[in-house]
């Protein structure tokens, strides 16, 4: 199988797991790095035999720091409830920690609590613009397909 094909299909992750078993590659990690890591094989990359995946350990303490408007946004910011209920404060009730905002926060290391707020509100914004569809992350192939499938049955059905 080649490195495409492999990635152009859903796998549940007990299917990659037996990959790795099979090709005598690691095989506990998420499942995203277990894609990752056939991929760079099926790729010919042997030397990448481990993906590190997992939390990654900074020196930020994001569940006991003190947030404000202010706060400077980092690279290893993380969404635990000390960070959630910051926003929520700030937003109101109606705050949603979606894929789209974290992925914004994350792209945005360097900006602060408050640009995060305001786009926040652009990205809900977003949703009453006709045709609007959510972005589905990359990692989540599952859903990718079901939209890709739909969007091909509403086209010639």
């Amino acid at each position: 199988m080649s490195q495409d094909e492999f990635e152009r299909w859903y796998w549940p992750k007990q299917e990659p797991q037996q990959i790795c078993r099979s090709l005598g590659l690691p095989s506990s990690s998420s499942k995203a790095g277990l894609r990752l890591r056939i991929a760079s094989f099926l790729a010919g990359d042997c030397e990448t035999k481990t993906v590190r995946s997992g939390v990654q350990h900074y020196d930020d303490d994001w569940i006991h720091r003190s947030l404000s408007l202010d706060t400077v946004i980092t690279e290893s910011i993380t969404f635990g409830p000390n960070v959630r209920g910051f926003f929520k404060e700030a937003i109101g009730k109606k705050f949603r920690c979606t894929s789209a905002f974290i992925g914004w926060v994350r792209g945005n290391a360097g900006a602060t609590f408050g640009d995060a707020v305001d786009a926040w509100h652009a990205l809900e914004g977003e949703k009453s613009l006709p045709g609007y569809q959510p972005r589905i992350a990359e990692c989540n192939n599952y859903l990718r397909y079901l939209r890709d499938f739909r969007q091909r049955f509403e086209v010639s059905g």
